[in-house]
This record gives structure tokens, sequence and C-alpha cells, in this order.
């Protein structure tokens, strides 16, 4: 085999390689909605999905230092910024895979 055709054989399996982690960045779109039960905790699910994927619970002297009507906000805030964090975090991670890997040929 010559030179030329490891280069394209190498080539070959790094974008196969390339396309395996795209694959598996891919994620699940999801429709969220943010509750409140009758007991006032507050709850993220998936729509037409009953398991809880987060609860929020005040104490109650929160709730009186805060107000009732106020909590919900506070709450939504709380996970916004959780979701923020993530999003950046996983953005992050994929950066690293992108640019941290060394070229073993230069143009």
């Amino acid at each position: 085999m010559t030179t030329d055709d490891e280069f394209f054989q190498e080539l070959e399996q790094k974008l196969q390689e390339a396309q395996d982690k795209q694959r598996k960045l891919i994620t699940k779109e999801a429709f969220l909605e943010f509750v409140e039960r009758d007991d006032g905790t507050l709850v993220l699910k998936e729509m037409g999905n009953d398991e809880v994927l987060v609860s929020i619970n005040f104490a109650d002297s929160v709730k009186d230092l805060i107000g009732q009507e106020n909590l919900r906000h506070i709450g939504e805030h709380m996970i916004q910024a959780g979701i923020a964090s993530f999003m950046h975090r996983q953005a992050g991670q994929y950066h690293a895979h992108v640019y941290d890997e060394k070229p073993q040929h230069f143009s």
C-alpha cells in the first residue's frame, strides 16, 4: 500500500470517529413544564410524563419572608440558572473535543 493510500485510509478512519462522536452529542428534545403541586412544592417534569425531574420546596420561614406569590418566580429562575449552567458546561466539553485534538498533518 502506498503512502497516499495509507493517508486516505487514516483520513477515512478519522472521519468515521468524528461522525461517531457527533452522534453521541445529539440530544433529545423535550418539552418541560414547571408546576406547583397542591402541597406547594414546585416541580419540573416532562410534559406527558409524571416523573419529577426536579422539585423545589421552600421552608415555611422563606415562604413567610418572600411571600407565596414570589416563590414560583424564584423557582423559575433557579431552574433557568441550572439549565443555562448545564448548557454552558456541555458546550465547553464539545469545544474541548473539537479543539484539543492535535492534527497529525499540517497543510
